[in-house]
């Protein structure tokens, strides 16, 4: 990131933007693991088959569409 733009981020908090991609990346990293592959096919068959757990989500599915119905509270 460029000095400037970086040193006026510092300190601040996440954002949901940020919980909402390391939630995404998190999960598809590990269903790459449980899948033993790097390959986006067996990544994303995995991916379905596990269930999205985060700070704001329980047990979340993803449906065959490629979405996640997160639960707003």
């Amino acid at each position: 990131m460029h000095g400037a733009v970086r040193r006026a981020h510092e300190g601040s908090p996440a954002t949901m933007v940020h919980m909402g991609v390391y939630s995404g990346v998190h999960h598809f990293l590990s269903a790459a693991l449980a899948a033993g592959t790097p390959d986006s096919e067996n990544a994303a068959k995995k991916m379905h088959e596990r269930r999205v757990n985060n700070i704001y989500n329980k047990d979340v599915v993803i449906r065959e569409d490629g979405h996640a119905l997160m639960r707003c509270t």
